[in-house]
């Protein structure tokens, strides 16, 4: 299984989200895939795009893909106050991310 970096960078909010899931989606075309989620580059993550990626990462999940996140502090400090860190991995460094997928 492939794995594929998907890197974002700005502010993913309400106005940006369609554009992102549609990343998302086109990376991920058969669910199967492996992807690592590149968020080192985003200032402001809102509520919409954390649903977004965990619409992603479960869709991804019942196909046999799987789903990591690289995120600085003040992005994985969302993930951690929504709890979304207890389902999804968050890890501070690229390495650690794609460690995470590893089989």
């Amino acid at each position: 299984m492939t794995e594929t970096l998907v890197q974002v960078e700005g502010r993913l909010e309400s106005g940006s989200v369609p554009a992102f899931q549609a990343r998302l989606a086109a990376a991920s075309p058969l669910g199967t895939e492996k992807l690592v989620l590149d968020l080192s580059r985003v200032s402001f993550i809102g509520s919409a795009a954390l649903r977004a990626i965990l619409v992603a990462a479960k869709r991804l999940g019942v196909s046999g893909g799987r789903l990591a996140i690289f995120a600085p502090p003040h992005i994985a400090e969302m993930f951690a106050v929504s709890g979304l860190d207890a389902v999804l991995p968050v890890r501070l460094s690229l390495a650690q991310a794609q460690e995470a997928l590893a089989d």
